[in-house]
């Protein structure tokens, strides 16, 4: 489960891992890692936030952030 951090403005943010992108340049072309040899991909993750300062808003953004997860379709 992801946890909550505080930001600076008092709020509270959680970042859950979504989906990954193909990274290409400006003409289209899929961009590969010297490394590996595999094409470079992106992390993508959605984010929800609470305003409200307390512990009760640190569990609610956890929430909509589990319930996020709960209901997303795998690719």
């Amino acid at each position: 489960m992801a946890t909550a951090k505080k930001l600076p403005s008092g709020s509270w943010r959680v970042q859950v891992f979504s989906h990954y992108e193909p990274i290409k340049d400006d003409t289209g072309k899929p961009i590969i890692d010297p490394k590996t040899g595999k094409q470079k991909q992106k992390r993508i993750y959605e984010s929800f936030t609470c305003d409200d300062p307390s512990t009760r808003g640190r569990r609610k953004v956890e929430r909509m952030a589990a319930e996020w997860t709960a209901n997303k379709e795998r690719i």
